[in-house]
């Protein structure tokens, strides 16, 4: 046995619920865009999302490294040599700045070592300097008060 609902049938069913009546065509609409219009929607989502990820990485490269259009333009073999010069640039100004720095630090320890060991070496000399002078005149007065 087979039951068929056509149209007639259905609005004899019905007869006149607009409640009813609404609720069905709610439920069928449901089922037509569930069935018909998943994919259209889904292409829709994917492609918006597409369009946002090329908005975003067309502004970062041209913040990071002024390249226009980096999505739309075919310019993926220049930018890799770009990227690549520019990377290589910024690690020799990086290493170039981190050794002047370890240079002037050990320049300063070095200045700051050698100046005491200069003055201590000449603090110490002249002390014997003055020490042997003094000894010496002691020791030409004695003499001298001897030689009376």
């Amino acid at each position: 046995m087979r039951l068929e609902l056509t149209l007639p049938a259905l609005e004899r069913l019905i007869a006149g619920d607009n409640d009813l009546e609404l609720h069905l065509k709610k439920q069928i609409i449901q089922e037509f865009a569930k069935r018909h219009l998943k994919e259209v929607a889904e292409t829709a989502t994917y492609e918006a999302a597409i369009a946002a990820t090329k908005t975003f990485v067309d502004a970062a490269a041209k913040e990071a490294f002024d390249i226009e259009n980096l999505t739309v333009n075919h310019v993926w073999p220049t930018v890799g040599y770009r990227i690549k010069s520019m990377i290589e640039t910024l690690v020799k100004d990086s290493a170039q700045k981190a050794v002047d720095e370890a240079l002037v630090k050990v320049l300063e320890y070095q200045k700051s070592y050698w100046s005491k060991y200069v003055n201590d070496a000449v603090k110490k000399a002249v002390d014997r300097q003055i020490e042997a002078e003094i000894k010496e005149g002691i020791h030409k007065r004695l003499e001298a008060a001897v030689n009376l």
